[in-house]
Order: C-alpha cells, then sequence, then structure tokens
C-alpha cells in the first residue's frame, strides 16, 4: 500500500469511496477543487493501483483540521485509515502545525478507538450533531 497526495484524475474515485462511507461525502468537484487548495491536505492510499481509503484536511494558523476520513468497504481492517491518518499528522507537522484535531459519531466506536490509539483524546461534545447522535471533538499534541 502507498500514500500520495490526491490528483486531479483521482476525485472520480475519492468522491465514490467518501460517499460509501460518510453522511455527508464531498463531491468530485470539490475533491478536485481541494486538491489544489494551498492549506488542504488530502492524501489516497493505493493498493495495487487502486485507490481505496482517502482522508482530508486543512492545515493552517499551527492547527490541523481532519474533515473526512474514509476506507472503501472491502479493504477495511488492513490499517489503511491507520497510514492516511499518521501521513497526514506527518504532513501536517511540515507545515508548522503543534496539533490536530476532529469529530466523530460517539457511536462509531472502531473510529474512536483507532483515533485513542493515534494520540487523539476527547475534549467537547456537539449534542444530537449527527442527528440521533453526538458528535465527539477529540485533539491530540502529537505529531
Amino acid at each position: 500500500m502507498t500514500v500520495r497526495r490526491l490528483r486531479a484524475e483521482d476525485a472520480r474515485r475519492a468522491a465514490e469511496i467518501e460517499k460509501s462511507s460518510l453522511s455527508v461525502p464531498w463531491s468530485e468537484c470539490e475533491l478536485a477543487l481541494f486538491a489544489q487548495n494551498a492549506n488542504g491536505i488530502y492524501l489516497v492510499a493505493e493498493e495495487d493501483g487502486v485507490i481505496c481509503g482517502v482522508c482530508g484536511a486543512y492545515a493552517g494558523a499551527g492547527e490541523c483540521s481532519i474533515n473526512n476520513v474514509a476506507v472503501e468497504s472491502t479493504f477495511r481492517r488492513r490499517g489503511i485509515a491507520r497510514a492516511l491518518i499518521k501521513a497526514t499528522l506527518a504532513e501536517s507537522k511540515k507545515r508548522g502545525c503543534s496539533a490536530a484535531y476532529l469529530e466523530v459519531a460517539s457511536k462509531n466506536a472502531a473510529a474512536i478507538s483507532l483515533y485513542s490509539s493515534l494520540g487523539f483524546a476527547p475534549y467537547a461534545k456537539r449534542r444530537r450533531f449527527y442527528g440521533d447522535d453526538d458528535a465527539i471533538l477529540m485533539k491530540t499534541e502529537e505529531l
């Protein structure tokens, strides 16, 4: 598996993965524009030439905000999300960030466990942010 930056020609595949995994996915057009954003970090994971996971974040003013992490269902439980997040944190550090933030649905135990294992800790909650579910806000300074 390799992790690399999103290219404009990857936007369709990245949008498909987001649509299959996220409640509010970014569109192909949004992803193509994001790939050109100076503060954006959008990485893809490839296995045997197939894009199987994505991670998007903004890095600026010393902070990284991870907005989306998605792995195609047939590729899950292989460490792809972990590799994408670690690469995102490393890129954020190169850009001068000292902390990273994200939010996750409180019922998404697998994601919470992954984020915790990467040094993220909860610091706040947004009640009923996802309709019938709360959003847990998490932060790490382990970049």
